[in-house]
């Protein structure tokens, strides 16, 4: 891009502090996404196609990591595998991880547990 002397450049100032507004405000819309989608999932009346989605994607990425016991795997790489979105990935391997269904031997890497990889 090309500036000329009529061209003004935002100042720092602004730029840092509307930055910062930015990710708060996105810091907050996760947070109260996570309200809403808590609201309605702990009732079970909610919509059985989305729960079933949900479950499928989870044993996608179980069995992902299931199919190459001992290999420890990141976020990026199990996306990768699956063709998938890394966020939505991350909070699956999270959630397997916290469950006790996968381990996670180090931050930000995932495996099959031993148990479960020698009997598949």
């Amino acid at each position: 891009m090309v500036y000329s002397k009529s061209t003004m450049l935002p100042d720092p100032k602004e730029v840092l502090a509307l930055a910062t507004q930015i990710v708060e405000t996105k810091s907050l819309l996760g947070e109260l996404n996570r309200k809403w989608e808590s609201m309605f999932s702990s009732n079970g009346k909610s919509a059985p196609n989305r729960l079933a989605k949900s479950d499928n994607f989870t044993a996608k990425v179980r069995d992902a990591i299931l199919a190459t016991p001992g290999k420890s795997f990141t976020i990026a790489e199990v996306a990768r595998i699956l063709n998938a979105d890394s966020l939505k990935v991350g909070r699956t391997l999270f959630r397997l991880a916290k469950t006790k269904k996968i381990d996670n031997p180090k931050r930000g890497k995932y495996r099959a547990k031993q148990q479960e990889a020698t009997a598949q």
